[in-house]
């Protein structure tokens, strides 16, 4: 996905992943112990006006995602 295409958020979401999981497994990024999952040092996020977080609204149907490590969402309330 690079300047000028024209990608949906799927295909962005799905290269993200893509390349996260890639990270993970050349070792460049870490895991945790406990779940296997990408482990970061930091981690930007900011926060809409009525108080979500990065996109994650509570009871989103995209919160119930438990194999996927990157989503999107396209219907945000």
């Amino acid at each position: 996905c690079g300047p000028g295409n024209s990608a949906t958020v799927e295909d962005a979401a799905t290269d993200y992943e893509f390349v996260i999981k890639h990270l993970v497994k050349i070792r460049t990024v870490g895991v945790s112990d406990s779940t296997d999952y990408p482990k970061f040092d930091l981690v930007l996020l900011s926060t809409g006006s009525d108080g979500h977080v990065d996109s994650l609204f509570p009871n989103h149907e995209a919160m119930e995602l438990k194999d996927d490590w990157v989503t999107y969402i396209t219907d945000s309330p």
